[in-house]
């Protein structure tokens, strides 16, 4: 929905007595605007769930080349998913370097990590769905990249099942780091 206000415009002010060029960033009116909506859209009910930790919790995670987003959902009366929590992360500039599937993966587990009070320690499966469909074989590749193959160990300490979702259907996690 909205950039982080990391993205906005900068400010160059120059400190006569100390000599130093500061920078800061500045709040656009586009910024402002997004701002306003995003409360707007988060006031209205129902927002957020109580987890409910008898019942199985779904991921939602997508990354794209500067950042990761999910959602973690889990069903409610009638059979309607509702988010318990959000997440999104700009990535670090040397991450902005990785492949396709290691951005997705490191997505994955950025969010497990983050989550991790309520996905850690579920004896009911973790349902993670990605856009990106070589996730889904993740623990079965043989994998040169040795980064991969660590990110496998560590996906492993949980109770995932992986599956995956087409990116025009996964707009939840989508929405959540692209502006």
């Amino acid at each position: 929905m909205v950039n982080p206000a990391t993205d906005g415009p900068k400010i160059r002010l120059f400190h006569e007595q100390s000599g130093k060029k500061t920078e800061y960033r500045k709040m656009g009116e586009k910024m402002t605007k997004d701002e306003g909506m995003l409360r707007e859209e988060t006031a209205c009910a129902p927002v957020l769930a109580a987890p409910n930790f008898f019942l199985p919790f779904k991921l939602e995670v997508d990354a794209s080349a500067t950042g990761a987003g999910a959602v973690l959902l889990q069903d409610g009366e009638g059979g309607v998913c509702h988010p318990v929590c959000y997440f999104s992360t700009k990535f670090k500039r040397h991450r902005l370097n990785y492949s396709r599937i290691e951005k997705e993966t490191l997505a994955m587990l950025l969010t497990l990590q983050h989550f991790e009070v309520y996905v850690g320690s579920s004896s009911s499966p973790v349902t993670v769905y990605t856009d990106h469909n070589p996730l889904v074989f993740l623990s079965q590749m043989y994998n040169h990249n040795q980064r991969l193959m660590h990110w496998a160990l560590l996906a492993q300490g949980y109770n995932l099942d992986i599956k995956h979702k087409r990116g025009v259907d996964n707009v939840v996690a989508d929405a959540l780091f692209r502006g």
